[in-house]
């Protein structure tokens, strides 16, 4: 089995309380082509002492099965674009009132936003293709549902014959168009290329995206975080910047947005402190737009915060990946207090193989406990490995989930707090998905081989009401067809 790199990207969610905070980043992976035999079944490797710094995995109860072949799959669905060969990609996931299903992303090879619903039993509701600029590039990252069903996709347009800029379009759940919002990187405040990576509703019924705007050309650098907060009719209420240090050109990157009950907007993301290494940056607005503070955390290499959560006091919680001195990362998760930005609490954690690791997801249960999914690196492939904090920042478990390369993208959290999971295999893999109980016991472990067995990989899972689990991402469709936008509903557990 030889090592090599991937760039993967990743769209990772977290909707703690109903926040609704969702981003996008790439980052390059060590991975292990996967030999005949090794796809679908591994025997459970023991647990580790119950004592140690590392909680073993309870073992599975079933074997993984190809293609959803047993009880636990509801509906698979495929959407392939134009000609069948559009290239479509399915980046994000949430769920209505009515348990309605709704999917972003893009088509025809980046061409097009695209926004799916479908019915609690799979039937296909509508469709949209949503052209910003006409004859540009059209992507989305990202969609949130607010309390009345309306729906929020976020992305970029342009990029062909004039800079990107912001796209924002709202759906009623009918799918009628409300409006359609193109915001340049003037109109944020800053210069040219803008790509909007997040989007959450707030308790005024507003919308908030942040994402990158391109910096003033004096400030010599590459880009700055931009937030916006828009009315319920589309009317941009104000918009809130962060520049970092200047002259570098790496520029700042937002990976995240969470909104509290109070209305606080909370952004986080990367900033450079010079062109080789990055911090954790994180800005809190107040609902007027009047920024309340900003954290920088960083050490000797680069820091990635890549995920956000709030809880029911409205304090708020980053993740992501930190290097220890010696320069392999682990998971960092810090809490800070939502009026200050005072550290309340930080932890790491090391994988079991001592080596990389990073935490990509997040999400708060009923009882304000915080859980983290990511990868840990494990030799030549990548595990699942999760871990859960009480809100007081004692660690209650940890698993790790490991059938050959696998990367956890995505986490929800359901009204009984249980936790889904999912990701995908890595190169030539597919759909991974593990359910755990509130105890860290797994109730669920699917895989999903799309068409003709090419690289399959779920990016966003989430919870309905009757506690089933939404995933969706892209399938290799294999010979001259592109990738799908599958989306899957696996029964209760």
């Amino acid at each position: 089995m030889q090592a090599s790199t991937v760039t993967v990207a990743l769209l990772l969610s977290a909707t703690p309380a109903g926040a609704g905070s969702h981003e996008l980043r790439s980052i390059d992976l060590p991975y292990a082509q996967l030999g005949p035999g090794e796809v679908w079944t591994t025997p459970p490797s023991p647990g580790l002492d119950q004592n140690s710094e590392h909680i073993g995995r309870p073992r599975a109860k079933r074997k993984l099965l190809p293609n959803g072949l047993n009880d636990s799959v509801a509906w698979i669905r495929h959407y392939d674009g134009p000609a069948n060969r559009s290239g479509d990609h399915g980046n994000d996931i949430a769920v209505g009132s009515d348990n309605s299903v709704y999917v972003t992303g893009y088509g025809h090879s980046g061409n097009e936003c695209v926004v799916l619903k479908y019915g609690p039993r799979g039937k296909r509701a509508w469709l949209r293709r949503v052209n910003g600029i006409p004859n540009n590039h059209d992507t989305c990252y990202a969609i949130a549902v607010d309390a009345n069903d309306n729906v929020y996709a976020v992305g970029h347009t342009g990029g062909l014959r004039r800079a990107q800029n912001f796209l924002i379009v709202k759906f009623s759940s009918d799918g009628t168009l409300r409006w359609k919002k193109i915001l340049s990187g003037e109109a944020l405040g800053g210069w040219h290329n803008s790509s909007a990576f997040a989007v959450a509703t707030g308790p005024d019924g507003a919308v908030h995206v942040a994402g990158r705007s391109g910096a003033k050309p004096e400030r010599n650098s590459g880009y700055d975080f931009a937030t916006a907060k828009l009315s319920s009719a589309g009317e941009v209420l104000w918009v809130g910047r962060y520049a970092g240090f200047s002259g570098v050109r790496r520029g700042d990157e937002p990976r995240a947005i969470a909104v509290n009950h109070y209305g606080e907007v909370f952004v986080t993301g990367d900033s450079p402190r010079n062109d080789q290494n990055l911090d954790y940056a994180t800005v809190a607005y107040d609902r007027n737009g009047r920024r309340l503070w900003t954290k920088r955390r960083g050490g000797a290499g680069n820091d990635d915060a890549n995920a956000i959560a709030v809880d029911q006091d409205g304090n708020v919680y980053v993740t992501g990946d930190s290097p220890r001195k010696r320069g392999d990362s682990d998971f960092l998760t810090l809490k800070y207090d939502r009026r200050t930005g005072r550290v309340i609490w930080s932890r790491r954690l090391d994988g079991p193989s001592k080596s990389g690791d990073g935490g990509f997801a997040i999400g708060i249960d009923s009882t304000g406990a915080v859980i983290v999914t990511g990868a840990t690196h494990a030799g030549f492939h990548f595990d699942f490995m999760t871990v859960k904090y009480r809100s007081n920042g004692r660690k209650e478990w940890v698993r790790t989930f490991d059938r050959r390369s696998e990367l956890a993208f995505d986490l929800a959290v359901d009204k009984d707090d249980n936790i889904a999971t999912t990701g995908g295999h890595g190169v030539g893999g597919d759909y991974v998905t593990v359910v755990y109980s509130p105890d860290g016991d797994e109730l669920l472990a699917q895989t999903h081989d799309g068409r003709n067995r090419n690289t399959d990989t779920a990016f966003a899972v989430a919870f309905d009401s009757k506690g089933a689990i939404l995933v969706t991402g892209a399938t290799g469709a294999g010979g001259r067809r592109s990738d799908d936008i599958t989306t899957i509903k696996y029964k209760k557990p």
